[in-house]
């Protein structure tokens, strides 16, 4: 019997019925290939023989190995051409063409369990939290066992890890980037080119650096030419123009993404890319959506309250804190608390709050990487230019004063992993006034990646 040491419960078949069903095979058929062929199935302890059960894969791997094959072989005499005809789906017009149906329907069976790992693998990742983040490891590594000759898998393997190592301290994100690189190599031998491997590779690059920024567009372009209408490619895509400041085109890759492909990452890009280009109208619909579609998504909850807060919106940031049964339950109720304060200082109802509450802000900065960006965010808003670009120089630079990278929910973000898109959201548009701004995007390599590209970001052109 072949090894098989993590069975899903999704590929499990219990009893003879749903075991014959899927060999498309009559029940007599398959207890004689158990006892002959040595057919690998499995019994509860204490069931009996009727109560069985077995795995979608272990039958597949019987099937094209030497079992299969002798099975198949002394049906023949039995009545199998018949059979195999059910098993294949085709109208054979010579007995070749059975050989042919049979590996075509163990490869879409191989095909179809990958595909599912992949996609509940995706959507684990999207969840952005450290087990789920595992978890989706877990379920791309699962697919590559199932079929280590599947290019498609092997890409999408890597740009998972790749993606992850957003999200971890150094070491680890080190160490996730290297092994997305195999990855993407091992998918690279099996399809020269490969799409996904190109988006992996594309991805392994650390946000932050001035040698970063144009050998991941090329990438990213390689990746298109093989298949542009990719979703991972046009969500990755969309998200790395809001960080360089092309929130339009942000705006425009996210509209590309087929329905049924929208992830909550998705909607919280195209809402601040919205927000960025002075939409506000548009993005809040878009949170609006985001809600019904994920609803209590944490990431969207910060977002949007966010949004709220610094746009001086009192009304949308009341109704989200009043929300009791959307706030997501990682929020902390001082959170809360602070971006309603915010609100309303923006909003000109509580200005006298102002200093305090970024004074408040600024103490916490060095201890929570949130509250960095809010006090980066609010220093702008409230005229505190100089303080302003002190927090930047040590977020991004870890000048002055350190920021401690941790998220929540198991999520640490290292230093060269710093999200750039917060510079170029409205809450900083009197730092992008101030001559220190160019000196800022210079070292983050962005305006040298803007050179090279000969494009502009959105504030230059007045989007």
């Amino acid at each position: 019997m072949v090894e098989y040491d993590r069975h899903s419960d999704l590929a499990r078949l219990d009893g003879w019925k749903a075991i014959a069903r899927h060999l498309n095979r009559d029940r007599a058929t398959v207890m004689r290939w158990e006892a002959s062929r040595g057919l690998p199935i499995h019994r509860m302890p204490g069931g009996g023989r009727a109560s069985v059960f077995a795995f979608e894969s272990e039958l597949d791997a019987w099937l094209s190995g030497e079992g299969g094959d002798s099975a198949l072989e002394s049906d023949r005499g039995v009545g199998g051409i018949e059979r195999r005809h059910v098993v294949t789906g085709l109208l054979a017009l010579a007995a070749g063409a059975g050989t042919v149906g049979i590996v075509n329907f163990r490869r879409g069976k191989v095909e179809q369990q990958v595909n599912a790992l992949l996609s509940q693998a995706r959507t684990l990742l999207d969840q952005t939290t450290r087990d789920t983040q595992n978890q989706a490891i877990g379920l791309a590594l699962e697919a590559v066992r199932i079929d280590e000759g599947n290019a498609d898998a092997w890409g999408t393997l890597g740009y998972i890890r790749a993606a992850s190592s957003r999200w971890h301290p150094e070491a680890e994100s080190v160490q996730l980037r290297e092994q997305a690189i195999l990855d993407a190599n091992r998918a690279f031998e099996l399809d020269p080119g490969n799409a996904k491997a190109e988006l992996a590779m594309a991805a392994t690059l650390p946000l932050l650096g001035a040698d970063n920024w144009l050998p991941r567009e090329l990438g990213m372009r390689r990746s298109f030419a093989r298949d542009p209408d990719d979703a991972d490619a046009l969500i990755e895509e969309a998200w790395i123009a809001r960080m360089t400041g092309h929130c339009a085109r942000a705006v425009e890759l996210c509209g590309r993404v087929r329905a049924e492909d929208r992830t909550a990452t998705l909607y919280n890009i195209r809402a601040r890319a919205l927000w960025s280009i002075g939409r506000p109208e548009e993005s809040k619909r878009t949170f609006e959506k985001a809600a019904l579609v994920y609803p209590n998504n944490k990431m969207h909850w910060y977002s949007s309250m966010e949004v709220a807060a610094f746009s001086g919106d009192i009304e949308s940031a009341s109704r989200i804190a009043a929300d009791v049964r959307g706030l997501p339950g990682a929020v902390r109720g001082e959170d809360v608390e602070t971006l309603m304060r915010v609100a309303k200082i923006v909003g000109g109802v509580e200005p006298s709050d102002a200093e305090a509450m970024y004074a408040s802000l600024r103490a916490r900065a060095p201890f929570e990487i949130r509250t960095a960006r809010n006090a980066m965010r609010l220093a702008a808003t409230i005229g505190r230019i100089d303080e302003a670009f002190e927090i930047a120089n040590a977020y991004y630079f870890g000048r002055g004063f350190t920021v401690d990278g941790q998220l929540g929910s198991g999520l640490d973000v290292p230093q060269n992993q710093r999200h750039t898109n917060v510079v170029f959201e409205p809450p900083l548009a009197a730092m992008r006034e101030d001559p220190r701004f160019e000196r800022l995007v210079e070292e983050m390599g962005l305006a040298r990646y803007w050179r090279h590209i000969g494009e502009s970001p959105d504030f230059r052109n007045k989007v």
